[in-house]
């Protein structure tokens, strides 16, 4: 066996952009709800047949695991980091209530809050995850 990275493994060659399909999935969970959007429905924005999203994530539950890990470094550890620093509260309170406000271009509300409404649609991964990020 060779350990040359260059040798082409067996099988079809991998055509999932791993980070886009996550980045897309945020966004769309976010916008629209983990009860609105069907995997089909993930799956036709993101354009990848279900059996690479199945192939990369093991299927919907590790996509809504890393779509809400990805939320959890993109959005709540800014906030976490902000509460870290030692300001006076007034200071502190208005620059959170800034960049909380401040259209990023982001959808409004919060993913996380969607997935802890969402908790019976969730699979095993996911959940785990928001227990951690609670």
């Amino acid at each position: 066996m060779s350990d040359d990275p260059h040798k082409r493994r067996p099988g079809r060659p991998k055509t999932v952009d791993r980070q886009r399909a996550i980045e897309l999935a945020m966004v769309n969970y976010w916008r629209e709800g983990v009860h609105n959007l069907s995997l089909n429905e993930v799956c036709r924005r993101a354009h990848i047949s279900k059996p690479a999203l199945y192939r990369e994530f093991g299927g919907e539950d590790g996509l809504m695991e890393a779509a809400l890990g990805h939320y959890r470094e993109r959005v709540v550890a800014p906030v976490l980091e902000a509460l870290a620093i030692e300001l006076p509260f007034a200071e502190l309170a208005e620059q959170l209530v800034v960049g909380m406000t401040t259209d990023r271009g982001t959808p409004a509300g919060c993913l996380f809050t969607e997935m802890r409404l969402a908790r019976s649609r969730l699979g095993p991964a996911t959940e785990a995850r928001v227990r951690s990020m609670e």
